[in-house]
């Protein structure tokens, strides 16, 4: 592990909790259950870097695109203090602060915020970025069409397109290309004092 990559810290942040039938994250059992399932975003700090996985979500700011938010919102509750403003400023940060945003997928509850991070630089798979703003297939045509708007038309020289495998976006934090839930969905590694910390997204 080099010097560099063992200075990166990685924080779990919950940002919203929604009720579903147990069947849909555990096959064929649990039919008549419902189980609580929280959604997360993830703060990567060190080498002069902050880095977010995943954007959180919740929080009245103006510009907030209110289409997607309102459908999703009404699905995955936030509670108080678990937007990502407040989320953010807990750990002493804006979004102004934050210099990369690590998307694992284009579903409404990983991008929800990504227009509050006007500096960072935004990283998403290349091929699942052009298959959901062009979906040939439409019963997985479920991404948010007003967040991916504005992303293209305010976020275009801030996009970098990865590729299908593995690239280093920082030194010490590489993404995987997983594919599986979505054909953008990628996967995170960090490298940390403790060790090699990988975040799924919702592959697993």
């Amino acid at each position: 592990m080099s010097e560099v990559a063992s200075r990166y810290s990685v924080r779990c942040l919950r940002t919203a909790t929604h009720t579903a039938p147990e069947p849909i994250f555990l096959y064929m059992r649990g039919f008549d259950n419902k189980i609580d399932v929280n959604c997360y975003f993830w703060l990567i700090r060190g080498n002069g870097l902050n880095v977010l996985v995943d954007t959180g979500m919740g929080g009245d700011y103006p510009g907030k695109l209110t289409e997607s938010a309102k459908r999703s919102e009404a699905a995955f509750p936030v509670a108080d203090g678990e937007d990502t403003l407040s989320r953010l400023a807990a750990c002493g940060l804006t979004p102004d602060e934050i210099d990369i945003v690590i998307l694992t997928h284009l579903h409404y509850d990983h991008i929800a915020n990504v227009q509050l991070f006007g500096r960072a630089r935004i990283v998403v798979n290349g091929a699942g970025w052009h298959a959901a703003r062009n979906p040939a297939h439409p019963v997985l045509d479920v991404f948010p069409k007003d967040v991916l708007a504005y992303m293209e038309e305010h976020m275009a020289d801030r996009l970098h397109l990865t590729g299908d495998g593995t690239e280093q976006v920082a030194p010490g934090i590489e993404v995987i290309w997983t594919g599986g839930h979505t054909r953008c969905s990628q996967a995170v590694a960090i490298e940390t004092e403790k060790g090699r910390v990988v975040l799924t997204g919702d592959v697993a």
